[in-house]
């Protein structure tokens, strides 16, 4: 059965779609995206044995007409802007507009054939959104805090000011160690074993387990041993090399693709676990022979991050609890060495 693909430009209370025609060239429809009535006209249209949508990710605006398409049986593809970005370079489109980018998606998978979106389960959408405000909560405690400090700067600070900034502080914190304590709840019931699995591994709290499974839920076949390179590509962690015959020799980092929160919550664990555990670990090990061998403080802690995911997913698939003394030198007192 031959596969139509339709190509979707969303935006916030409208998209485009593009269809092949039976000739040549494709049918460009704009539909309104405000209601479900609105969505439910476009579903209605589609055909679920033949009809296969293409969309990008765009943040949240795509969310309900995704939900909708897979709820009607209907396949979808959510797919990455870069990547559709590079096939419109290929193909040297020199047109950005909403019905382009829909005849762009729909060119796109006929020919790259993407797998079809599966829509996580509710409780990963719940944590999903709790990780976000969680997210937000702590960048807006930062910032009354930098107030507050601003604040006792001043030849006279307002006492009134200061009081208000310390209410919201309070109320800040009441919020997010509820919130903190919800997503451990949720993590335990949804994936008790994994959690009790990640809990063994040092630097592992419920924040970073719950954003590294949420992670995790999105990846396809991790249970692979095969898959690890591309899981840290993934996340962006792998290191990327840019050379081309001798004059171009630019520094090796990490590709920085992906998803950079997971990286934001592995930070401060990853610093813990090289530097300020008490105790010798592999990452404490890792951490000191990459320092005395002349690499940077942040290249160190980003070859322990690596290591510790690659722990994590170890862990996971074998189904045994972290070794602290896994290939760890008896004989060698890690701590003084830094």
């Amino acid at each position: 059965m031959i596969t139509n693909y339709i190509g979707i430009d969303i935006a916030a209370y409208s998209f485009v779609s593009a269809q092949a025609k039976l000739t040549t060239g494709y049918r460009l429809q704009t539909w309104a995206y405000k209601t479900p009535a609105q969505i439910s006209q476009f579903v209605a249209s589609l055909q679920p044995q033949t009809d296969h949508c293409v969309l990008e990710a765009t943040g949240k605006y795509h969310l309900r007409l995704v939900n909708a398409l897979i709820q009607a049986g209907i396949r979808v593809s959510v797919v990455n802007p870069l990547s559709v970005k590079r096939f419109g370079q290929m193909l040297t489109s020199i047109t950005k507009t909403d019905a382009r980018d829909a005849v762009l998606l729909a060119r796109y998978g006929q020919q790259q054939q993407p797998p079809a979106y599966q829509l996580p389960s509710e409780q990963h959408q719940q944590l999903s959104q709790q990780r976000m405000v969680l997210n937000q909560l702590e960048q807006q405690m930062q910032a009354l805090r930098n107030q507050q400090h601003a604040l006792n700067l001043e030849p006279n600070p307002d006492s009134f000011s200061q009081q208000m900034l310390t209410d919201q502080l309070d109320h800040l914190a009441d919020g997010i160690a509820r919130l903190k304590e919800r997503m451990s709840q949720l993590v335990g019931e949804q994936h008790p074993q994994n959690h009790r699995l990640l809990s063994s591994i040092p630097g592992f709290g419920s924040v970073t387990i719950g954003a590294f499974l949420e992670v995790l839920s999105g990846f396809a076949d991790w249970q692979q041993v095969d898959s690890r390179k591309a899981f840290v590509k993934y996340i962006g962690l792998a290191p990327t090399i840019h050379e081309s015959g001798s004059s171009v020799r630019k520094a090796s980092h990490i590709n920085q693709s992906g998803v950079p929160w997971l990286r934001q919550k592995l930070w401060l664990p990853v610093c813990t676990v090289a530097i300020r555990l008490k105790g010798d670990s592999v990452f404490k090990e890792l951490y000191t022979r990459l320092r005395q061998g002349g690499k940077s403080f942040k290249a160190a802690i980003i070859a322990v991050m690596h290591k510790l995911v690659r722990v994590a997913l170890a862990v996971l698939r074998s189904g045994k609890e972290f070794d602290a003394l896994l290939n760890l030198p008896p004989k060698e007192n890690l701590a003084l060495a830094l």
